[in-house]
């Protein structure tokens, strides 16, 4: 599937990274479910479509964007400090000031984002699981986005699933 070649080009690209400023994100869809159980999966589809053409018009020509499924995109930004984050977030935000239209609506888009710095102890895999956890973090402390702290955040796969399935 996509998602799985988005994986694997993430974890290859982060393993192969010489930069150690290289981030990933995570970037949360927040009522995607919602719009299709409502409108249908078609409309969804359509959303994603359009989700998916807004973000690639924002990323750096060397970053990597992709669905990692379900409500979720990932993106690897190379070069990227902690303090440019808020800036990366904030022209990806701005991609969706104006809402998608659907059928004969006017849906506005509200993303999360999750954030994992690479380090040099952590495989491609890990950063994404971080990513995901700082996602996780941000829709349930009602922050636009959280950076993964290694210190208190703890990657724990169990965790991860019943956070999925709340």
């Amino acid at each position: 599937t996509m998602e799985n070649i988005l994986f694997h080009n993430l974890v290859e690209r982060l393993e192969g990274s010489p930069s150690e400023t290289c981030a990933v994100i995570v970037i949360g869809v927040v009522r995607l479910a919602e719009t299709n159980s409502t409108l249908g999966y078609e409309a969804g589809d359509s959303m994603i479509l359009e989700i998916s053409r807004r973000l690639s018009v924002a990323i750096g020509k060397d970053d990597i964007l992709g669905r990692l499924g379900g409500d979720t995109f990932g993106m690897l930004v190379d070069g990227a400090s902690r303090a440019e984050m808020e800036k990366i977030t904030a022209r990806l935000e701005g991609q969706f000031e104006e809402p998608i239209p659907i059928l004969d609506f006017e849906l506005a888009v509200d993303l999360r984002f999750g954030i994992s710095f690479h380090d040099v102890d952590e495989n491609g895999e890990q950063l994404i699981h971080q990513a995901e956890v700082a996602e996780f973090k941000a829709r349930d402390g009602g922050r636009h986005w959280y950076i993964f702290d290694p210190e208190n955040d703890v990657v724990d796969p169990e965790q991860l699933l019943l956070i999925g399935e709340m």
